[in-house]
C-alpha cells in the first residue's frame, strides 16, 4: 500500500534505521517489552496526530520446519526489533517467508491518537481514535484521514 499525503498535511517519522517501504509490519517498530514505540507525527496546521508501535511481542523461533512440527522446543524467542533483525529476518518479504518456523504469541500493532477535540480543534488532549493497523501505511492512512476529514 503506498499513501498519498495532500497538502498541508506533514508526516515525520519518529524511527531511524528503518526501511519504512520494506517494513511494514509493526513488529519492525517494537523496541522493548510492553514500550509504546512513538514511530511517527502526522500535523495538519495545530493539529498532530501520533502513531505508536504497542503491545508485546513474543514469536518463538526454530531453526527448521521439521523441529516445530516435530513439537521440539523453540531454540529462540524474539520480543523486539533488533532480535527480528539478529535473526536475519529484515523486511516483511523474509517475515512471512520464515513464518512456517515460528510461532507468534503475542504481537504488535499500531494505534494513532489525535490532538484534538470532538470538533477537531487542537486542544492538547489526546484522543484513541480506536483503530488497530498491524501496517505502517494502514497506520498512517487512519492518522492523515482523522486530521483531513471534518467530524460529523
Amino acid at each position: 500500500m503506498t499513501i498519498t499525503i495532500p497538502d498541508g498535511i506533514t508526516v515525520t517519522m519518529n524511527v531511524q534505521d528503518s526501511d519504512t517501504e520494506n517494513q511494514q509490519d509493526a513488529a519492525f517498530y517494537v523496541s522493548g517489552a510492553g514500550e509504546n514505540t512513538l514511530v511517527a507525527t502526522v500535523t495538519n496546521g495545530t493539529t498532530t496526530a501520533y502513531v505508536r508501535c504497542v503491545g508485546m511481542m513474543h514469536v518463538d523461533v526454530w531453526e527448521t520446519v521439521e523441529s516445530k512440527n516435530n513439537d521440539e522446543p523453540a531454540d529462540r524467542r524474539i520480543s523486539n526489533y533488533s532480535d527480528l533483525i539478529y535473526e536475519g529476518l529484515t523486511t516483511d518479504a523474509l517475515l512471512d517467508a520464515a513464518d512456517d518456523r515460528l510461532e507468534w504469541e503475542n504481537n504488535a500493532w499500531f494505534e494513532v491518537e489525535v490532538d484534538a477535540d470532538s470538533d477537531g480543534n487542537a486542544c492538547g488532549v489526546l484522543y484513541d481514535l480506536g483503530e488497530v493497523a498491524h501496517l505502517l501505511d494502514e497506520a498512517l492512512d487512519v492518522a492523515i484521514t482523522a486530521l483531513t476529514t471534518k467530524p460529523e
